[in-house]
């Protein structure tokens, strides 16, 4: 199965590209009331990390609130909020990344699977004016790359009307060496099937990215949503054969969503 990066889909605010949707919709409702976003869509996304090939990936949510506190499944990634807290945010978080394997370029093809992972940690939020920002660290626990991820983004939010919004943010994510290892590395055995150099991939911050968010609002209940991601590969992760030889550095990301909220 090939390693679609869907990881990317998995939240603006969380190294994916798309948030999930408030679902405050009616301010009048009582603050323990329950409130619930389904969202559907799709877009295009890199085959797999460092990829130059794109595939297009489908795209589901599910938002469940109750006052301050929620849980969201975006994609490939669970999290939810423990705060009581309309400012600030934090909970765990649970993101299942696919394994690489069956991809289209015949020399990265060669190289050993790398497992799919399952990365648990947590995040922490702030949504204040319209400033946002988010940091969040997880660790693989399912023995796909076996590394840690730490995460940052912050932006801005411009109310252009009522009904439409737009996002923008920077963010840029700092790997361990297992995970650089098993995606950006070339060992010896690697190099002797695949023809690539052998590559020693070090931990260190793998990219920086841009993406920008539109959201409108057709009435309190539905809204569409469109994203567009750019992320560059840094240092390690840009200089490995998988990337510089057979690769882009450049990774751009798009989708577009349908949400319902009730």
């Amino acid at each position: 199965m090939r390693q679609t990066f869907p990881v990317l889909l998995a939240g603006v605010l969380s190294a994916g590209v798309l948030a999930p949707i408030p679902a405050h919709a009616q301010d009048d409702s009582p603050d323990d009331a329950w409130a619930f976003v389904i969202g559907a869509g799709g877009g295009i996304a890199p085959e797999y990390e460092g990829s130059e090939d794109y595939d297009l990936v489908p795209y589901a949510m599910i938002r469940v609130e109750r006052g301050p506190y929620w849980a969201a499944l975006t994609g490939p990634e669970l999290k939810a909020n423990v705060l009581p807290d309309e400012t600030f945010e934090f909970g765990p978080l649970v993101r299942y990344r696919g394994e690489r394997d069956d991809v289209s370029n015949d020399a990265v093809d060669a190289l050993e699977d790398v497992d799919a992972a399952v990365e648990v940690g947590g995040f922490a939020a702030i949504d204040h004016d319209g400033w946002l920002a988010e940091a969040s660290v997880v660790q693989d626990v399912g023995g796909g790359h076996e590394g840690l991820l730490a995460e940052l983004e912050a932006g801005y939010r411009f109310t252009v009307s009522e009904a439409f919004s737009l996002t923008a943010l920077a963010s840029t994510g700092y790997a361990s060496g297992g995970y650089m290892s098993a995606y950006f590395g070339v060992d010896n055995d690697d190099s002797v099937r695949s023809g690539l150099d052998a590559y020693d991939a070090d931990a260190g911050f793998k990219d920086v990215g841009l993406s920008l968010r539109a959201r409108y609002a057709f009435s309190e209940a539905w809204a569409l949503t469109g994203v567009a991601s750019y992320k560059r590969l840094l240092g390690d992760a840009a200089d490995s054969p998988v990337v510089d030889d057979e690769g882009s550095e450049n990774q751009v990301t798009g989708i577009v969503g349908l949400s319902y909220a009730f």
